[in-house]
């Protein structure tokens, strides 16, 4: 009977041993037996192949530090954010504390949906994408002989107190889009040689500055950094449809066009008046509604979070995979008989 339950589980949770494999990873002690399932996230990664997707069940116990060395094409994906799956244990949620690694020759990873409590610290990697995460730190890094490239953060919450992307040439190809990304008080965010499209970027009036080089901004709300154009100093960057406090693209060799410079309430842009910065709750809705914002984009699209084609932020989404709940079979099977089981499931 054993053989026949694992041969009923790897149907469950894989397609075949040659295509994509679903591994399920889930620490609070009521998942399903089977050859695919873990209790701990970093064994499952150990194990995944490319072209796996490692599905983290909430939990109300956070996932531990995670290191992602020599993997490549691995989906990583977590409940997501419906906020009706959230109380106030957060079992609604999938959450790694610490620190999330993207380690010596990873590629290709993809994380989703996933609470990175712990931040992300990414070295020697290229061609990862990070979306519809809540992230609290996040840490680019690069030494000597090492590279950080082609790295996509879409859809997410980016919060915490530091932000630093690499500024020499070991990092290239960043991609941030459709990002909220919330600044604490009196700290810096560093950014160099990245691509900055519809996100929405908060600092803080109690001293936040914007520094980097060779950074392009299309389409952003950009607020709370204080200070001259040149407390901020960004270099060689280009600044295009942008709504921002502070002229950022008139110092230091960079250039600008198309931006509307003012200070302004982010209440008035969006449809829900709680939004001020500083003050992140899930339940936020940013829609656009000002007429500064609406249609002013390069494409004819919105500025802001809503405003391309990746999306909104921080999407109310479940699993984009059923869970299975309950699996009930017979303790025996006659030689010919057929194998009659029961399966549960909860989708989105």
């Amino acid at each position: 009977m054993k053989a026949a339950i694992s041969f009923l589980t790897i149907i469950l949770f894989s397609v075949s041993a040659l295509a994509q494999r679903t591994l399920i990873v889930d620490n609070t002690g009521s998942a399903p037996n089977g050859d695919h399932v873990y209790s701990d996230l970093r064994t499952a990664i150990e194990d995944a192949l490319s072209g796996d997707i490692i599905q983290i069940m909430p939990s109300p116990t956070a996932y531990t530090t995670i290191y992602i060395r020599n993997k490549s094409n691995i989906k990583i994906v977590g409940a997501g954010f419906n906020t009706d799956l959230v109380n106030s244990n957060e079992k609604g949620r999938s959450i790694i504390s610490n620190s999330f690694n993207f380690g010596d020759g990873s590629s290709g990873i993809v994380v989703d949906g996933v609470v990175l409590a712990g931040g992300i610290v990414v070295e020697n990697t290229s061609n990862n994408i990070v979306q519809n995460c809540e992230v609290d730190d996040l840490i680019l890094t690069t030494t000597v002989g090492r590279s950080v490239s082609n790295f996509i953060f879409r859809n997410n919450i980016i919060l915490g107190t530091r932000f630093t992307i690499p500024n020499n040439g070991s990092f290239s190809g960043g991609v941030f889009e459709n990002n909220i990304i919330v600044r604490a008080s009196g700290t810096r965010m560093d950014t160099n040689f990245s691509t900055w499209n519809n996100n929405l970027i908060l600092g803080h009036s109690n001293g936040a500055s914007l520094h980097g080089i060779e950074n392009i901004f299309n389409n952003n709300i950009i607020q709370g950094f204080t200070g001259t154009n040149e407390t901020n100093q960004m270099i060689r960057s280009v600044f295009n449809n942008n709504l921002m406090e502070v002229d950022l693209g008139q110092n230091d060799g960079s250039s600008g066009d198309n931006n509307i410079v003012k200070s302004f309430d982010l209440p008035a842009l969006f449809d829900d008046e709680r939004i001020i910065a500083n003050e992140w709750d899930r339940d936020w809705d940013v829609t656009s509604t000002s007429t500064e914002v609406v249609g002013t984009a390069s494409n004819g699209g919105n500025i802001g979070p809503t405003g391309s084609n990746s999306g909104n932020p921080y999407k109310k989404i479940a699993f984009s995979l059923p869970t299975i709940t309950e699996l009930t079979s017979p303790l025996s099977v006659k030689s010919g008989q057929n194998f009659e089981v029961t399966i549960k499931a909860k989708g989105n």
